[in-house]
């Protein structure tokens, strides 16, 4: 129960800033999501990275140990994509959703190539870093 209440009092999870939110909005491909979808599973490979254009998105690790909401603005696989690696959360849609995609290969290329998206991109994973940190110890 206390993980609940704390979904609820935590910072949104991956936020960008509007301007990376308006550059990843062009580039990505829209689509529109059902409630109680399942966008990935902890340990899949990842495919890509999704912006939440609107709707919420539920971030677990497959219990109760991490729950997390992203809205509006966030942007989910960062780590995986990032990493190279398999995406290290579960994330579901709770309601009907509109989020972008971008296919980790061009979201790669796209960093590379933008310093300032660059920068965005640490500074996000910086914080959630941080609130996780802040919220186990």
């Amino acid at each position: 129960m206390a993980t609940a209440s704390r979904t609820k009092t935590e910072p949104q999870a991956f936020l960008a800033s509007k301007s990376l939110q308006r550059q990843l909005d062009k580039i990505g491909e829209r689509c529109e999501i059902g409630a109680e979808s399942i966008l990935f599973r902890k340990g899949e490979r990842c495919e890509g990275v999704f912006l939440v254009i609107r709707g919420k998105v539920l971030l677990t690790d497959g219990g109760d140990a991490i729950q997390r909401m992203a809205g509006s603005g966030s942007v989910l696989g960062l780590p995986a994509a990032m990493g190279k690696k398999r995406y290290s959360l579960t994330a579901e849609c709770k309601k009907p959703a509109v989020l972008g995609f971008i296919a980790r290969d061009q979201f790669l290329a796209f960093v590379r190539n933008s310093p300032d998206a660059s920068l965005e991109v640490i500074k996000m994973l910086a914080d959630e870093v941080r609130t996780l940190r802040a919220s186990y110890l």
